[in-house]
């Protein structure tokens, strides 16, 4: 009974983990064209785990002059391809140096998180770009200045935090039905 007990808790604190975890990240989407950087959109979204990234760039997610994220990240600018003939034979390949491309970079979300700054690989400053309309909130929509930024908190995060509480909550009950079920078994026999 105690064993039932422990993995019982068990499930219960890994439930409440998934459940706590901050599970909102910044989407930026960048342009990339012959060395200058823009930002052309930014979200809030909800994402299980966000990605790895490395490389000469650097972003920094500011609050108050304070950092609160450094991520080094670089711009995918090669791209590997190859030339079919009719008989699916391969004629050509090779890799390809591109000038321009487009790219999505997924950011920790901080609650009072003030701005973004971009800096190139001589640790010159690319871009500044100011986050008061996500402060401390994830709904409703606003425009910067520039009319690049986008938030949307979707139906879909309160869905998903809801989906993985009764999850956890459909488990426990299920593990409790057993228990009680071979408890009332062992007794009637």
């Amino acid at each position: 009974m105690r064993f039932k007990l422990l993995i019982l808790m068990g499930v219960f604190l890994l439930g409440i983990n998934l459940v706590i975890a901050n599970p909102f990240y910044y989407k930026l989407d960048l342009n990339y064209e012959d060395g200058e950087v823009e930002i052309v959109g930014i979200e809030v979204e909800f994402l299980d785990e966000g990605e790895k990234y490395d490389g000469e760039y650097l972003l920094q997610v500011f609050e108050d002059d304070k950092v609160l994220e450094e991520i080094n990240f670089d711009f995918p600018l090669e791209s590997l391809y190859e030339e079919i003939d009719e008989d699916g034979r391969i004629i050509d390949g090779g890799l390809k140096i591109l000038n321009q491309t487009k790219f999505e970079l997924f950011i920790p979300y901080y609650e009072k998180a003030d701005k973004i700054i971009i800096y190139d690989s001589d640790n010159s400053e690319l871009i500044l770009v100011s986050l008061g309309s996500f402060v401390k909130k994830i709904s409703g929509e606003s425009d910067s200045e520039n009319g690049i930024i986008k938030e949307k908190e979707s139906k879909d995060v309160k869905k998903k935090s809801l989906l993985l509480i009764f999850i956890v909550v459909l488990v426990v009950f299920i593990f409790l039905a057993m228990v009680l079920f071979k408890k009332r078994r062992k007794n009637v026999k």
